[in-house]
């Protein structure tokens, strides 16, 4: 196997490694809001609006996604 394809794979092995670490620590904060909005009524539009701006500014808003 060429070794830049080595590389290649451990850098993206590397980059999954953080977004488990990313994903773990957001839920963690998501069950945290989980409880406070037991208490305080909002609105869930909020997250669509800010997950279609976060899109827009990386890679995902220049491609064609399902």
């Amino acid at each position: 196997m060429p070794a830049e394809l080595i590389a290649l794979r451990e850098q993206i092995d590397a980059l999954d490694q953080q977004l488990f670490v990313l994903l773990a620590e957001r839920f963690q904060v998501t069950a945290q809001v989980g409880e406070l909005k037991k208490t305080i009524p909002t609105s869930g539009a909020r997250l669509g609006t800010r997950i279609g701006a976060i899109a827009k500014n990386t890679a995902f808003g220049e491609r064609n996604l399902p």
